[in-house]
């Protein structure tokens, strides 16, 4: 069953990426974060259109769930639905939907997030500045990569995992980064 640990973290996610601030998720947020990703990464032509496309129907799968506009409500309610439905398929889901965003994170496709990357996102989640204490937080492969692989995990973990006293170190970054995030 979901707790409150998932509960709580289901709304941060939530609210993180409700980009305008209109306490409802609908695609112009998404939009907006493509656009600002975008941007900080120089993208132009196909491959800017490509990432669009891409983050839009990713964002439709796991915010939207074939609807226009989300509430933090409906969000966190087909969360809890689908986890309590079944834990096993769910974790399966949100991995699936998490190396969507990993991979398209991951865009000199090195199979790596970058330090660089890993700004931009943020960028494009309005942080204007972060704590490299965040990105740090993270197992590296070498200085200033993060294998996507573990950021991936992070991800799935943050989304999954029910157990609050059993926090691994990627998902105790993750928890970290969204404290940041709910700073602006």
């Amino acid at each position: 069953m979901a707790n409150t640990f998932l509960i709580k973290k289901w709304t941060r996610l939530y609210r993180t990426f409700d980009l305008n601030k209109d306490n409802v998720l609908t695609i112009a947020d998404a939009i907006l974060f493509s656009d600002r990703f975008i941007e900080s990464n120089n993208m132009k032509g196909e491959q800017a259109a490509d990432y669009k496309k891409k983050y839009l129907e990713w964002f439709r799968g796991f915010f939207l769930k074939g609807e226009e506009k989300m509430t933090e409500e409906g969000f966190v309610n087909k969360m809890r639905e689908a986890y309590n439905r079944d834990g096993k398929e769910f974790e399966k889901t949100v991995r699936h939907h998490m190396s969507i965003l990993v991979s398209i994170t991951d865009v000199n496709k090195d199979n790596s997030i970058s330090r660089e990357e890993f700004g931009d996102a943020l960028k494009a989640m309005g942080l204007v500045s972060f704590d490299n204490k965040y990105f740090d937080a993270y197992p590296q492969v070498k200085p200033g990569f993060i294998e996507a692989n573990l950021f991936l995990q992070s991800w799935v973990e943050y989304c999954c995992n029910s157990n609050e006293s059993n926090v691994s170190q990627l998902e105790k970054a993750r928890l970290y980064g969204f404290r940041i995030i709910d700073s602006i």
